[in-house]
């Protein structure tokens, strides 16, 4: 018997909110020679930093064609120098779409979250607040 067992725990594990610091590579236009090397170039700047880093490709400053943004391409150049490629953030609906067909998660940016932020109460308030429709006889006097 484990000692899991013994302890009374009855489930094998729980979900727990977590705050964990990231990078994130600011993406401006995609071209894998270019990626590439500029990749070699930052890690050699600071060799140890990048081993075993999560990393967020933002693309909110992405000014590239769609067609070009090669997630495959970025993820395998980032695991060859361990660096782990876990999502995405903001970017167009195609975009994002490339980005999920790769497996990487879909986060919101920060333009996303202020739009989403900021229509949500108008929408709300919209719903809420009575609509000032004439009345049939207020239309016949004029």
């Amino acid at each position: 018997m484990s000692e899991t067992a013994v302890s009374g725990v009855k489930q094998c594990f729980q979900l727990k909110s977590a705050n964990v610091s990231m990078t994130a590579l600011e993406l401006y236009f995609f071209d894998n020679d270019d990626f590439e090397s500029t990749l070699r170039d930052k890690i050699s700047q600071a060799p140890g930093f990048f081993k075993d880093i999560p990393l967020i490709i933002s693309l909110e400053k992405y000014e590239g064609l769609s067609s070009e943004l090669d997630f495959f391409k970025i993820i395998g150049a980032c695991r060859r120098h361990n660096i782990h490629v876990i999502g995405v953030r903001g970017g167009n609906d195609d975009q994002r779409r490339l980005a999920r067909g790769a497996s990487l998660a879909l986060l919101p940016g920060g333009n996303q979250r202020d739009r989403d932020i900021d229509t949500a109460p108008a929408t709300e308030s919209a719903a809420t607040e009575p609509t000032e429709n004439p009345t049939p006889a207020s239309r016949e006097s004029g």
